[in-house]
């Protein structure tokens, strides 16, 4: 995490950075000003809370834990947010080992990919051995995360095979393959980039699960199950982890009848709803606010959002 200021100004130096979603140390962007080179911050705002914790922890005189993996980027970064030691565990054995005296102002962060049920063994060993530590008023582990996980748990156990898509040096996709193998699956796979699909022994198989890391783009999860498909009859099964139900919402505001509209025609409002279902709602609203749809425009508007997708659809209207 250099900028290599020997390269600054020279023909191999490039000006512009972007700043991964792992997040970098807090003086990398403070280097890159330095030296008038341009970048762009893309830390998640998830990573970014832990940053925030850290140096607030820090300022307050708090001996800081980060409970992560040695050498991941999201670690460099977060342990790079004060000039105070951060105390890195990987393991509850290591806990035991902390060189920190129990009378002294302790708190522990997390890394954000981390597994949910590792996490939670290693709060309880710190805990133990600190009665007093402080905690993040909320966990650190990012939502993505823990949905994927606790969706794999709920299925692991059925599945004759478990597929993961994500990158070889992605932490929570890393994860997911350890969760599905601990949740009953033990023959569980990462599928990266290059690696060949097992297909003579999905073929031998009735079930098998499928999710992804955090940042794999849904195209790839698309891809697998096309290929699947090229080979045998598939049917599929998506798993709501939370027991919960997402209404993907859409504000109507124009007839789609009208021939003279340009913007708010009717195929905006169908790639909306595409939209909206690719991000994982399970009903599509329609909110009339002020009464604008009227009863042709409806039907014109429903019978084409049927024809692309089978989510059930709830119109609410304030036209009295």
């Amino acid at each position: 995490y250099e900028l290599m200021p020997s390269l600054v100004g020279s023909e191999m130096c490039i000006r512009d950075r972007i700043f991964s979603a792992h997040g970098v140390p807090k003086k990398v962007p403070e280097d890159a000003k330095n030296y008038n080179m341009t970048y762009v911050d893309a830390t998640c705002p998830l990573v970014s809370k832990v940053h925030r914790e850290a140096e607030n922890l820090s300022k307050a005189g708090y001996h800081i834990i980060l409970i992560g993996h040695q050498n991941h980027p999201e670690v460099i970064g977060t342990m790079g947010q004060t000039a105070k030691q951060i105390f890195l565990v990987e393991n509850k054995d290591e806990v035991k080992h902390l060189p920190i005296p129990k009378n002294q102002q302790i708190a522990y962060v997390t890394q954000t990919t981390l597994s949910v049920d590792d996490t939670k063994e290693m709060v309880n060993a710190l805990k133990l051995k600190f009665p007093d530590i402080k905690g993040p008023i909320k966990e650190d582990i990012c939502y993505a995360t823990t949905n994927r996980q606790a969706a794999v748990k709920k299925i692991a156990a059925n599945c004759e095979m478990f597929f993961i898509i994500g990158s070889k040096n992605s932490s929570n996709s890393a994860r997911l393959v350890e969760v599905a193998k601990k949740s009953g699956c033990k023959n569980s796979e990462l599928i990266f980039d290059g690696k060949k699909t097992p297909m003579e022994k999905i073929k031998n198989c009735k079930t098998i699960g499928l999710s992804s890391g955090a940042s794999a783009p849904e195209e790839l999860v698309k891809n697998f199950i096309s290929e699947i498909k090229k080979n045998m009859k598939v049917s599929i099964e998506e798993v709501c982890a939370q027991n919960k139900i997402c209404e993907g919402t859409i504000c109507y505001t124009n007839d789609v009848t009208n021939p003279n509209e340009k913007k708010y025609t009717l195929k905006y409002y169908i790639d909306l709803v595409k939209k909206l279902e690719s991000a994982g709602a399970n009903i599509i609203a329609i909110k009339d606010m002020a009464g604008l749809c009227k009863p042709p425009a409806i039907k014109v508007l429903v019978k084409e959002i049927k024809n692309n997708t089978d989510l059930p659809i709830h119109f609410h209207t304030h036209d009295t």
